[in-house]
């Protein structure tokens, strides 16, 4: 549930790299640069979307906790 929800704040594009990277949703966890070509992307392109989910994802989480905190 916290992985869908996770997933759901991001793009479709960055969820998919997620989803390929980690193994997710039963597929089985590839490099970069495999994912680069699963998706028709450069590896530098997959690194990229990796990082900025990750951070959005880590954002999100720190905001949410945060405001459980103050509550």
């Amino acid at each position: 549930e916290a992985i869908s929800k996770s997933l759901s704040i991001l793009t479709d594009r960055g969820s998919e790299v997620l989803i390929h990277h980690f193994g997710l949703k039963g597929k089985e966890p590839k490099n970069l640069a495999e994912v680069g070509r699963e998706l028709g992307i450069s590896r530098e392109r997959s690194r990229q979307l990796l990082k900025q989910g990750l951070d959005k994802i880590k954002k999100s989480y720190f905001v949410e906790h945060l405001r459980d905190f103050f509550h």
